[in-house]
């Protein structure tokens, strides 16, 4: 096995025998009433955290050394760092609001607390080997290794600097291992592999041409890093999120009856599958998945036309039976034709409204045609059992 797996096997070990001590305290005393449950975990919780956080940056540490001593054929004594309890008992406290009032919810604060839990004990972890890069007198040079198939915003844009950080602070470790479920790794230059640096090299020009892709959409000359992690993580397909929410059938259907939720939800999870077969790490990029919920057919759109229901607007936003998906990012399901990214929804229910209205018959076929700002917007219009109806909107090929 080599440097870097053990250690990320070591923290996963422990962070994962902490969650399991955290609910083993869930099943025994969770019945408790709320306040003197939230009573006892403000005792436990942070002694835990600290035997198991101990237990991290111990193994952090004998890591350090022994790797380094493998590699660099010298000694160095890590220093093994510790969790901040006071955090934990703030976070813990934060936690325990959702074991109280109207909105109660066990598995939500369970959830919270089992973040909480493994956060902080792998801080000690890391900690523990920020600690000893700072202190070796050999100087490495660190970066941020990204663990498993998704990773935030903030953790691409900062694992996307390479090996560039050689203090704690030119790092911004301040808040940069702050958040829940981070898996990623604090590892210095030595510990990789001949092999493992060429990945790494190419999965930092990767993630940096992401970063130079997420920045060119912001509307601003010098973009905050908050403002690219937003938009990083807006852009970013999650495809452990989506799975989830298709995990349950759902019931119903659009207000008009003429989309079925299940359906929708079939669809999305083909273009899902579709999506995460050909970009298996996570994609960022311009094309989108459907939304979660279908459209509502368009309230504004006028009654003496042919009708637009909620099933065709769907398939002209978003396509359907390899057809449509017109909106921009959602062309690249069917092949089709994208409208520009400023043309909202509100344009287009006008845009065809007005070309349904006004526009010239295409011979040969049952679309209009009409130019509304200068683009060419085509509606097709299907009569069937004597009711006309849109049945699709696009922009000229």
């Amino acid at each position: 096995m080599d440097h870097i797996s053990k250690l990320t096997r070591s923290q996963q070990r422990i962070a994962h025998l902490a969650k399991a001590a955290l609910d083993d305290l869930w099943r025994k005393y969770s019945t408790l009433p709320p306040q003197q449950f939230q009573d006892l975990l403000l005792e436990l919780l942070p002694a835990l955290v600290d035997d198991y956080g101990k237990a991290a940056g111990s193994a952090a540490a004998q890591w350090y050394e022994e790797t380094r001593a493998a590699v660099l054929n010298s000694e160095f004594r890590s220093r093994t760092q510790t969790a901040n309890l006071d955090a934990v008992r703030g976070s813990v406290r934060w936690a325990g609001g959702d074991l109280f009032g109207k909105r109660r919810d066990l598995n939500l604060a369970h959830d919270k607390m089992s973040a909480i839990v493994q956060r902080h004990v792998r801080g000690a972890g890391r900690d523990t080997v920020l600690d000893s890069i700072k202190r070796d007198p050999a100087k490495p040079r660190w970066a941020r290794r990204m663990q498993g198939r998704e990773t935030c915003g903030w953790c691409r844009m900062l694992a996307s600097r390479g090996f560039i950080y050689k203090t704690e602070e030119t790092a911004g470790t301040a808040h940069a291992w702050g958040h829940d479920r981070c898996d990623c790794e604090a590892v210095p230059d030595f510990s990789f592999t001949e092999e493992q640096f060429t990945a790494q090299n190419v999965e930092v020009d990767h993630l940096y041409n992401q970063y130079l892709d997420v920045r060119s959409r912001i509307d601003s000359l010098a973009p905050t890093d908050a403002e690219i992690v937003a938009e990083w993580d807006r852009s970013m397909v999650n495809y452990r999120e989506v799975r989830k929410q298709l995990s349950k059938e759902r019931n119903g259907a659009t207000l008009d009856g003429t989309l079925q939720q299940r359906d929708w939800d079939r669809r999305r999870l083909e273009v899902l599958t579709r999506l995460e077969r050909e970009f298996p790490d996570g994609y960022i990029g311009t094309r989108r998945l459907p939304p979660r919920n279908p459209a509502q057919a368009p309230a504004g759109w006028p009654s003496d036309l042919p009708m637009l229901r909620a099933k065709e607007w769907n398939h002209a936003l978003y396509g359907e039976n390899l057809a449509g998906g017109h909106l921009y990012g959602y062309g690249w399901i069917n092949d089709r034709p994208e409208f520009d990214a400023t043309h909202t929804l509100e344009w287009l229910v006008a845009a065809a409204a007005k070309v349904t209205r006004d526009g010239m018959p295409v011979q040969g076929s049952k679309r209009l045609e009409g130019v509304v700002d200068g683009v060419t917007v085509h509606v097709s219009v299907a009569v069937r059992r004597g009711v006309a109806r849109v049945t699709s909107i696009f922009p000229k090929t």
